[in-house]
C-alpha cells in the first residue's frame, strides 16, 4: 500500500491531517495490533496507530493527532491472527 499526502507547513511544525481507518484480514477485523506509516523518502516522524477490537485505527505523530503530509508505506503489526 502507498499513500500520499499533501499540503503546506504551519509555523509550529508541520500541517496534520487526520487518517482513520480500518485493517482486515481475509474478510475479517484485525483486533490488535498497530498501523505504521513510514516515510517513502526516509525520516524520522512515522505516524502510528493502535488498532482496536473491531479493527479501527487513528493515527498520531509525536503524540499529536494525524499525519504530516507526504508519501509514505503502510506497515501493519499483528499482535494475534
Amino acid at each position: 500500500m502507498f499513500v500520499v499526502f499533501a499540503g503546506c507547513a504551519a509555523e509550529d511544525g508541520p500541517e496534520m491531517y487526520p487518517v482513520v481507518g480500518r485493517v482486515t484480514l481475509a474478510g475479517a477485523p484485525l483486533t490488535s495490533g498497530t498501523v505504521s506509516f513510514r516515510p517513502a523518502e526516509g525520516g524520522w516522524d512515522q505516524p502510528t496507530g493502535v488498532i482496536d477490537a473491531q479493527g479501527n485505527y487513528t493515527l498520531y505523530t509525536n503524540q499529536r493527532p494525524g499525519a504530516p503530509p507526504g508519501a509514505y508505506r503502510v506497515v501493519v503489526f499483528a499482535n494475534e491472527v
